[in-house]
C-alpha cells in the first residue's frame, strides 16, 4: 500500500463556516476556558498567545470564533483581569481585528501591529473569491444560513472585497470608541519577557517606542502561499478568470493542471469544469438535501470514520478517497451535474497522495468525487510537483511519482499548496521550538467552536445547529484494500452510538433492549471512552446509564476515570457533569476516589467564586448521600457558608439542603462541633439556626455545648466558657 501523506492546509477558504453549539454556563462547553488556553499558549513563552495558525478548518468566520474563544478564556481564568490590562494583538487580519475589539470590550487598553500598510489586506479587492459563513456546515440545513450573528463584527455571505468592506468600515467604528492604537506597515518582534511577566515588543519597522504589555496574542495568520520552482505565486485570493469561458478559440479544450487538494484546489477544479461557477449557487443547486436523501448519512459515517483514523494517528485520506467513490448517488443527480461541465477546459488533478484531505470541506469533496466518476476531461496524478518550466500556454512540469520522475505538459497553472507559515517567517525562534507541539494540540481543531457563555458579549452568542460532522467515536471501523467493512459490533449498535453522541435520541430504552448483549458492552465501552474526549460524550454516557442496567463490576473503570478526569480538572462545569450522573452511580465508586473528589469540590465552593458555586451547589447537593462519612461535617460547614452567600442559584440550593440533611450527616457533623469549632466559626447566627432546628438531634456528649450556644447571648455564652 503506498505511504499516506498529510495533505497541506489551504489558505482560508471560499467555503467559510464553523459547526458548534454555543455554550452556556451549565451545558457542557465543547473547551474549556483552561481547555482553550492550553491549545494556544506558546510553551515556555509566558503571556503569548497564538491565534489559529495551526489549526485545520480555518475559515474567516472560524477565525473569529477563536478569537472571542481565547478572550472569553483569559477573562474567565484570570489571565486578563488588572484594571486597564495591556493587550498587544500582532496581526491585523479578521482575527486580529476581532480579538483587538474583544480585548478592548474588556477594558483592555489594546494595540494592535500589522506588518502591511493595510488591515484585510487579503481580502481588498478580490472579486472571484464569494465567502460564505456556513458551507462548511453542509450537509446540515443551516448551511443555507448567509450570516453570522456573532457578538460583533457580523457579515453576510459576499465576495471578499465587500465582506472587507463591511468588516473595516465597523472595525473603524471600534477603534474610536475603544481608542484601540493601531499600527500598519509594522513588523514587530518579541524581547524576551520581563520578571514581573510583562512582555516588550520591538517594532522593527516604523518609528515606534518599544512597548510593554501583560499579554501578547499572535494573529499573523498562515503566511504567503507555496509555489513551486521557477513559477511566480497567483494567490488564492488574487483575481483571476477560471471561472470565465476561455478567451481565446483553440482546436482544443485548454488543459490546466491544478496541483493541491486543499478547499483551494478543490474549489478551482470546481471553477474549472462547471459552467457559470458562482460560489454561492452551490448549495442550492447540488447540496439539496432531499435530493441526496440516501447520502447525507453515508457522508456523516465517513467524517467518522475519518475522526476515528486520525485519533489513532493514521490519515484518513485512502479510505475517505474509496468511500466517496462508492456512495449511492442517483443517476438523475449525476445527469444533472453532467449537464454543468464545460467543454473548453481539461483539468489534470494533482495531489501529492490521495485526492481528499479531512481539513477541506464536505460538499466541496463531494462534487469533486462526482467529477472524478462521471467527467472525462478531469484526470488525477498523484505524486509531488517538483518543477514547472516555459510559459503559458506552453509549461512543462515535473512530478516524483511511486514510478519514478515524470514529465507532463499544460497550458495553464493553478497551484493550491498552502501557505508557508507566516508564524515560522515571523517569530523563527518560537515557531521552529514549539510548531510541533502546537500543532498536534489542535489536530481535531477544538477551539473553532464557540465557548463562551450566551450572555458573556452582552448578546447571545449565533445560535449554531449540531455540529456537521458526529463527534469522534472510538475506532470502530477498519478498512481493507479497496473497500470497507464494518466490525463485528452491528449496524444497529454503532448507529445508536452516534445519535447518543449527537444528543438526539427517542425510545432509548426500547432500542437498547433490542440489542444483543456484547453490543450494550460496545456502547458502554464507546461512550465510557467518549466521556473523557467528545463535546456530549458525557451526557452521551449519562443516558445510557439512565436507560440500561450495568453491573458495578461493569461501571466502575469507566466512571473511576470519569472521576479523576474531573478532579485533575479546574472546570467546576465538569466537576458539575459528573456529578449530574447521580448518587446511584457514583456510589459504585471506591471511598477513597468520592473523598478526595468532594473535598477538591469542597475547596472550590469555600473560594467563593460565583461562578463556580452557582454550578457546583446545585449539582452537589442532589448526591450528598454519597459523599464519604468522613467529610459529613465539612459538607455541613460549607452549606452553612454558602447559605449566606450572594450566588443567585448556590445560595438558595445550599440553604434548601441545610434543612433537609439526611440524619446520619447532621449526626456526624453534630459530634464534630467543639469549643475550637464554634469559636473558628464566621457565621455565627446561621450556625445557631441550624443547631436549632436539629436540636433534638444533640448527642449526649456534647449536648450542653450546643444548647448553651443557641441558648446562651453571645456574651453570656463567652463569660461562661472563657472565651
Amino acid at each position: 500500500m503506498r505511504k499516506l501523506v498529510t495533505m497541506q492546509n489551504p489558505p482560508l477558504a471560499a467555503s467559510d463556516a464553523t459547526s458548534a453549539k454555543p455554550s452556556d454556563p451549565i451545558s457542557p462547553s465543547p473547551a474549556s476556558p483552561t481547555t482553550i488556553l492550553q491549545h494556544t499558549a506558546v510553551p515556555a513563552e509566558p503571556n503569548v498567545y497564538v491565534l489559529g495558525s495551526y489549526e485545520g478548518r480555518v475559515t474567516i468566520h472560524s477565525q473569529q470564533i477563536r478569537a472571542l474563544n481565547l478572550l472569553y478564556a483569559l477573562k474567565a481564568t484570570g489571565k486578563l483581569d488588572k484594571v486597564a490590562s495591556r493587550v498587544a494583538v500582532v496581526g491585523g487580519g479578521i482575527a486580529g481585528m476581532t480579538a483587538a475589539i474583544a480585548a478592548a470590550k474588556l477594558d483592555a487598553n489594546v494595540t494592535i501591529f500589522e506588518r502591511h500598510p493595510q488591515f484585510l489586506h487579503n481580502l481588498r479587492g478580490c472579486h472571484t473569491r464569494h465567502l460564505h459563513p456556513n458551507i462548511y456546515d453542509w450537509p446540515h440545513e443551516h448551511a443555507l444560513v448567509d450570516a453570522t450573528s456573532l457578538p460583533f463584527m457580523n457579515w453576510r455571505a459576499n465576495t471578499a472585497d465587500q465582506i472587507a468592506r463591511d468588516l473595516l468600515t465597523e472595525w473603524s467604528s471600534h477603534v474610536q470608541t475603544h481608542g484601540i492604537i493601531t499600527h500598519a506597515s509594522a513588523a514587530v518582534m518579541l524581547r524576551a519577557p520581563a520578571p514581573n511577566g510583562t512582555r516588550r515588543i520591538t517594532v522593527t519597522s516604523g518609528d515606534i517606542d518599544e512597548p510593554q504589555f501583560d499579554i501578547v496574542i499572535l494573529a499573523v495568520g498562515f503566511g504567503v502561499e507555496k509555489s513551486v520552482l521557477l513559477q511566480p505565486l497567483r494567490s488564492y485570493w488574487r483575481d483571476d478568470s477560471l471561472h470565465q469561458p476561455e478567451i481565446e478559440v483553440r482546436t482544443a479544450p485548454t488543459k490546466y493542471l491544478v496541483s493541491g487538494n486543499g478547499d483551494g484546489g478543490l474549489i478551482d477544479v470546481l471553477r474549472l469544469r462547471l459552467v457559470d461557477f458562482r460560489h454561492e449557487d452551490l448549495i442550492k443547486e447540488f447540496g439539496d438535501l432531499q435530493r441526496l436523501d440516501g447520502v447525507i448519512a453515508k457522508l456523516k459515517d465517513i467524517e467518522t470514520d475519518a475522526k476515528n483514523s486520525i485519533c489513532t494517528g493514521a490519515d484518513p485520506s485512502e479510505s475517505m478517497y474509496f468511500a466517496y467513490k462508492n456512495l449511492p448517488v442517483t443517476s438523475e443527480f449525476d445527469a444533472h451535474l453532467q449537464s454543468k461541465l464545460r467543454k473548453d477546459t481539461q483539468v489534470i488533478f494533482n495531489f501529492p497522495d490521495w485526492p481528499f484531505s479531512y481539513n477541506s470541506s464536505i460538499l466541496h469533496r463531494f462534487l469533486v468525487s462526482r467529477l472524478l466518476k462521471i467527467d472525462a476531461a478531469i484526470t488525477i496524478l498523484p505524486g509531488q510537483l517538483l518543477s514547472v518550466e516555459g510559459h503559458e500556454p506552453n509549461l512543462t512540469a515535473r512530478f516524483k511519482t511511486d514510478s519514478g520522475e515524470i514529465t507532463r505538459e499544460f497550458d495553464r497553472l493553478v497551484i493550491r499548496h498552502g501557505p508557508q507559515a507566516a508564524l515560522g517567517r515571523d517569530f523563527p525562534h518560537s515557531n521552529q521550538q514549539f510548531e510541533s507541539i502546537l500543532r498536534a494540540r489542535n489536530a481535531l481543531d477544538e477551539t473553532r467552536i464557540p465557548a463562551w457563555p450566551q450572555d458573556f458579549w452582552g448578546k447571545p452568542a449565533a445560535p449554531q445547529p449540531d455540529e456537521a460532522v458526529p463527534p469522534l467515536a472510538k475506532a470502530t471501523v477498519a478498512f481493507t484494500g479497496f473497500g470497507a467493512k464494518r466490525t463485528a459490533i452491528g449496524m444497529q449498535a454503532r448507529l445508536l452510538r452516534d445519535e447518543l453522541l449527537r444528543g438526539a435520541v427517542t425510545g432509548l430504552e426500547g432500542k437498547i433492549n433490542q440489542l444483543e448483549s456484547k453490543e450494550r458492552n460496545f456502547l458502554l465501552d464507546s461512550l465510557g471512552t467518549s466521556a473523557l474526549t467528545e463535546e456530549g460524550g458525557l451526557k452521551a454516557f449519562e443516558q445510557l446509564l439512565s436507560a440500561s442496567d450495568f453491573s458495578a463490576d461493569q461501571l466502575r473503570p469507566y466512571l473511576s476515570q470519569l472521576v479523576k478526569d474531573a478532579l485533575f480538572r479546574k472546570s467546576a462545569v465538569r466537576k458539575a457533569q459528573v456529578l449530574a450522573l447521580g448518587a446511584e452511580v457514583l456510589q459504585t465508586l471506591d471511598e477513597d476516589l468520592l473523598g478526595a473528589f468532594f473535598s477538591d469540590i469542597f475547596d472550590i465552593v469555600d473560594n467563593d467564586q460565583f461562578s463556580e458555586v452557582n454550578v457546583l451547589v446545585p449539582a452537589l447537593v442532589e448526591v450528598d448521600t454519597v459523599i464519604p462519612t468522613r467529610l459529613y461535617s465539612r459538607y455541613v460547614s460549607v452549606l452553612i457558608n454558602q447559605s449566606r452567600s450572594n450566588a443567585i442559584y448556590g445560595a438558595p440550593a445550599a440553604k434548601k439542603a441545610l434543612f433537609n440533611l439526611d440524619s446520619e450527616v447532621i449526626k456526624a457533623f453534630l459530634r464534630a462541633i467543639d469549643l475550637d469549632y464554634l469559636n473558628q466559626f464566621p457565621q455565627r447566627e446561621q450556625l445557631q439556626r441550624v443547631l436549632d432546628a436539629y436540636k433534638s438531634d444533640f448527642p449526649e456528649e456534647n449536648a450542653s455545648l450546643l444548647n448553651d450556644f443557641i441558648g446562651l447571648e453571645e456574651f453570656e455564652f463567652d463569660e461562661r466558657y472563657n472565651r
